[in-house]
């Protein structure tokens, strides 16, 4: 297996050659982030105040919605990329650089947020039990996890013919792997690893930790099979986990 030290510098170069500009790949699915964004929002208000988490903050757009949204709160953002945290004390947020599985806040957090995708990011570096296990930590016994998860039956684009195949393979990748895979890809030269798990892979572990779980699916495609379509060919899936006894 590739050495878990180069998956984080891998992911952490990529990350800071976007920092520029990574909050145009946000507008480019602005209804799919709005929605996400939201849905986050509202658990964390729910809770207010409280102490909040963002693990791969980037340049720190959801932690400034946040701050606005639920100022009595504290958010913290944490990124493994330099440039990324940077961007984030520049708009005057509390941010960090650590690798996740070393950051161990003290006390817990009382939510944690990963969006875009980080799960499948951390899935990679760090096993699926591991990431679960991790983040169980984060937030101790009384706790919230929000984090968005890569659907790999999402057909995605305009282009049906050249998305169709990919979420084919991908699907029959996923059976084999038991319910996880990974790929890789290449982004303006720069190369990342991609995981992704099953989302009742995923259900199963947290009810197994003692979670109470809501999955919601959220709508992702720009094709005019959206809204016709099944959910499952069109959807990214959104996790609503608490460990509240």
């Amino acid at each position: 297996m590739e050495r878990r030290s180069t998956l984080i510098r891998d992911t952490e170069r990529h990350f800071d050659a976007l920092s520029g500009h990574y909050d145009e790949y946000a507008r480019r699915r602005l209804s799919y982030v709005s929605r996400v964004d939201e849905l986050i929002a509202s658990h964390v208000e729910a809770r207010s105040p409280c102490s909040y988490v963002d693990v791969g903050c980037g340049t720190g757009r959801l932690l400034a919605r946040l701050r606005e949204r639920v100022p009595e709160s504290r958010g913290l953002g944490v990124d493994v990329s330099t440039k990324m945290v940077a961007r984030c004390r520049e708009r005057g947020l509390d941010a960090v650089k650590a690798d996740f599985i070393d950051f161990r806040p003290d006390p817990p957090a009382d939510v944690l947020v990963l969006e875009f995708n980080v799960f499948g990011y951390l899935v990679v570096q760090n096993g699926l039990a591991a990431t679960l296990d991790h983040m169980r930590e984060v937030i101790g016994d009384r706790g919230t996890l929000l984090f968005d998860i890569l659907n790999p039956y999402c057909v995605t684009h305009g282009s049906l013919l050249r998305t169709v195949p990919t979420a084919l393979a991908r699907r029959v990748s996923l059976v084999r792997g038991h319910g996880t895979l990974r790929f890789d890809y290449t982004l303006e030269g720069n190369r990342i690893a991609m995981g992704v798990v099953d989302r009742r892979l995923v259900t199963e572990h947290l009810r197994a930790a003692g979670f109470q779980v809501d999955v919601h699916w959220i709508e992702y495609a720009d094709h005019w099979l959206s809204g016709l379509a099944p959910r499952a060919l069109t959807s990214q899936v959104f996790f609503a986990a608490s460990s509240e006894q």
